[in-house]
């Protein structure tokens, strides 16, 4: 609706949100269910029978990064993010005005995020620990060689 609050704030270049959701509890759980980690989508008696259930749902959005036009991954009114696409996305991506950055902003808080877990529990932790939740076998996908700590 272009009255709505999120389409103002896009056409202020501003973001609503605070954290990111990871696409696995959205559209790209099927992803994994090809590779076998996951029998289905991302449900919660599914994340339930994991080996290890910790999985991270949401992480600290890097608002700056998506307002800036010069960014690579400049998009204001995103909303969620993939990991499956490989941890680059999520922390370096490489190029542009931004390439120690990416669309997490994984060292906010004394070189640490915060992050929500799937069953509700919420962790401060560097990204070393954060890496490896992000995913349902917790297998970092497309790994950086020399990732942030």
């Amino acid at each position: 609706a272009p009255l709505g609050e999120q389409c103002q704030a896009g056409m202020k270049n501003q973001a609503m949100w605070n954290y990111l959701l990871n696409s696995i509890f959205t559209h790209k759980s099927c992803r994994y269910a090809k590779e076998g980690v996951l029998s289905d989508f991302a449900t919660e008696s599914l994340m339930a029978s994991l080996d290890d259930p910790n999985v991270i749902m949401f992480s600290e959005r890097n608002s700056e990064g998506f307002s800036d036009p010069s960014s690579d991954f400049y998009y204001v009114p995103q909303d969620d993010y993939d990991t499956w696409g490989g941890e680059a996305a999520l922390v370096r991506w490489g190029s542009g005005s931004r390439p120690n950055e990416g669309w997490l902003k994984y060292d906010r808080h004394n070189g640490g995020a915060n992050y929500i877990y799937w069953d509700g529990h919420a962790k401060w932790l560097r990204w070393g620990k954060a890496r490896l939740d992000q995913y349902p076998d917790h297998k970092v996908r497309y790994p950086l060689a020399n990732p942030p700590h």
